[in-house]
């Protein structure tokens, strides 16, 4: 062996990051060849030199909190942004023949039931529940309130009424029940309200995936 081991060692850094010029690359070649003290210098070179970085175990918990802290936001407006769209859905024409008569879904905020259903939905979206429960049950009897006026009103939409009452901002029309007849009510009933209660529905199974994704957020 013409060169040094202590030199050949010195080099080993640039050989592996081939820094070397081809010549003495070569060098290097044929004195690993020949020496199993360089090479086993080398081998044990690379290995510590490419193992995997040790990461700080508060670092990395700090990382993944972030990132879930991204998720849910995320999550959050989608859901929001799902249930505004459905909701708008309201204002679309219910019933009467198109272009006679048509009365609009925004009749359903004339209830405070369904007011107090869409702020306890609104807030079971946004609010940072503790446990998965909480939030589905407080969406569950929003989304379930909507709903209920939405059927309420298709059946007595139509009707008339002969009394009302106040409560606050809200005027609220007693229908007249006893004239309530489905087969009219599908008579009368435009598209609208069609769309209006299959997105109500589609919000709600939506909901309740939002729930699972953000419940595996909070116990991963």
């Amino acid at each position: 062996m013409i060169y040094d081991c202590e030199l050949i060692c010195d080099i080993v850094s640039l050989y592996i990051d081939e820094a070397l010029s081809e010549k003495s690359r070569l060098i290097v070649d044929a004195h690993l060849a020949e020496c199993e003290t360089c090479r086993n210098y080398y081998q044990r070179y690379v290995e510590q030199n490419t193992a995997e970085p040790v990461v700080d175990t508060g670092t990395k918990m700090a990382l993944d909190l972030a990132v879930k802290a991204r998720k849910y936001r995320m999550y959050q407006v989608v859901m929001f942004a799902v249930a505004a769209l459905s909701f708008c859905t309201f204002g679309l024409s219910w019933f009467g023949y198109t272009g006679i008569t048509e009365i609009s879904g925004f009749v359903i905020f004339h209830h405070p039931l369904a007011m107090i259903g869409i702020i306890l939905f609104t807030v079971a979206i946004w609010y940072h529940f503790r446990h998965a429960g909480r939030r589905l049950m407080m969406g569950g009897v929003g989304i379930s309130a909507i709903i209920l006026i939405e059927i309420w009103a298709f059946f007595t939409i139509r009707t008339g009424s002969t009394a009302g009452f106040q409560i606050g901002p809200f005027h609220y029309d007693i229908p007249i029940v006893a004239d309530i007849d489905f087969a009219e009510s599908l008579r009368y009933t435009l598209p609208g309200f069609y769309i209006a209660f299959v997105g109500t529905l589609l919000t709600a199974v939506l909901f309740v995936l939002f729930v699972r994704q953000t419940k595996r957020l909070g116990e991963g």
